[in-house]
């Protein structure tokens, strides 16, 4: 489960987290006109995601900005990298990260997903994406695919509503099932062999949480779940945090007979 007061950037490289004002008068290059390089200032970038999720009646509940580069010119700003955390529920976390540069190092880029990682080391992951060159037209561009993006998250989030409420109603009785579902992770890589006694561990000191039936509920996959989650939360690199996810997400829905409904693709 993700924590959304501690969900945040892990900065590397120099990075400078900093108010979302401050990037209004970060200086934007100018367009070269003759390779066709045009690029969007930090601040439209992240504003016109911010309309677009307004649009589609998603409310952000917290956000985190960070800059870095251009140290040679006695500022930063020339790399930056968002974060917005949506209103969620049913113990599920939506995370929208951004990434836009000044110095084509990378594209206009857009994540969304339950819970991604976006740093300043170009770690950039989650289940719907979106990129757009910084060339001709981007500004014409940006708003279409942003709104394409923010309505396959919509179609994300009603997936992910059935996802969990097929996880709780997955019965786990029997120590046998708990077990082929740990080795079954460790298989796919979900689960590094170091961990496998602390996702179990973990899974028997759960009734003992003094909130086990508001948080984890009874013996079933969506508190098993959780049990990996809460390991991975205190052990696993973020770097590999999102891929381990959505690799024990594979497991889980596997194990359920679950296949998705709607395909969400890059865009």
């Amino acid at each position: 489960m993700i924590d959304h007061k501690k969900f945040t950037f892990m900065m590397h490289c120099g990075a400078e987290e900093v108010p979302v004002k401050q990037l209004e008068s970060l200086r934007c290059p100018e367009p070269d006109y003759d390779t066709g390089w045009t690029p969007v200032p930090h601040f439209e970038f992240q504003q016109e995601v911010k309309d677009s999720l307004s649009r589609g009646h998603m409310r952000i509940v917290n956000e985190a900005h960070a800059i870095t580069h251009n140290k040679n010119q006695g500022d930063l700003g020339d790399r930056y990298f968002g974060l917005f955390q949506l209103e969620g529920g049913n113990g599920t976390c939506e995370i929208v990260g951004l990434r836009n540069s000044h110095d084509k190092t990378f594209a206009a880029s857009l994540v969304m997903g339950m819970g991604v990682f976006v740093c300043d080391n170009l770690s950039f992951s989650g289940e719907v994406k979106v990129a757009r060159k910084h060339t001709r037209y981007i500004q014409r561009d940006m708003p279409q695919l942003i709104a394409k993006a923010v309505a396959n998250l919509n179609d994300l989030r009603g997936w992910q509503q059935e996802r969990v409420e097929a996880y709780q109603e997955t019965t786990l009785d029997t120590r046998a099932l708990v077990n082929d579902l740990i080795m079954e992770s460790f298989r796919s890589r979900a689960l590094p062999p170091s961990q496998i006694g602390h996702v179990l561990a973990a899974w028997e000191d759960q009734p003992n949480h003094e909130k086990y039936a508001e948080e984890f509920g009874p013996r079933n996959a969506w508190s098993l779940f959780n049990a990996f989650t809460e390991t991975f939360k205190n052990r696993v690199n973020p770097h590999v945090l999102s891929t381990r996810t959505q690799l024990l997400h594979g497991v889980f829905d596997n194990h359920i007979g679950l296949a998705k409904p709607v395909a969400l693709q890059e865009v």
